[in-house]
């Protein structure tokens, strides 16, 4: 008979970051939005059509959104910042260390070429070229990429 009081999440990898996974490590499992806490309680050390197949125990195992066999977002959390500059990831980022993006202050939209560091699918790491506060536009902005400034307007 199983047990429904505790879940445990499976998980899959590709092989090429198998040396990046470490029992101990934190994860976050995605489910409709909620994020719930664990960390990989095992990793298999068999590769499987080019995937490792990893367990991760939850911290809060008893959530009401957990059920058998749920399919869910499961990130493992490789390295963490504190006290840095990030705006939200968008369709804005392309996923490159440098690129334009548009700042908006007193009614206008000014392009401004900014470094990226890491990120992740929430959050993308401000390295230099944006200042805590400063508003930016995280829509896909690559049509308006030839016009240095737009107007906003409401």
């Amino acid at each position: 008979m199983a047990d429904l009081s505790s879940f445990k999440v499976r998980a899959t990898i590709s092989d090429a970051y198998a040396d990046a996974l470490h029992v101990g490590d934190p994860v976050v499992v995605r489910i409709n939005g909620t994020d719930l806490r664990g960390t990989i309680s095992t990793i298999s050390p068999a590769v499987d059509k080019g995937v490792v197949t990893f367990y991760a125990q939850l911290d809060q195992d008893h959530h009401p959104a957990l059920r058998s066999n749920l399919r869910v977002d499961v990130f493992v959390v490789t390295k963490g910042h504190h006290n840095v500059v990030r705006v939200k990831n968008g369709a804005f980022y392309q996923g490159g260390q440098e690129q334009s993006v548009f700042v908006v202050k007193d009614g206008k939209a000014s392009q401004r070429t900014v470094r990226f560091g890491d990120s992740n699918f929430d959050y993308v790491q401000i390295v230099s070229g944006l200042r805590q506060g400063e508003q930016v536009i995280v829509s896909d902005m690559k049509e308006y990429l030839d016009t240095p400034e737009l107007s906003i307007t409401e």
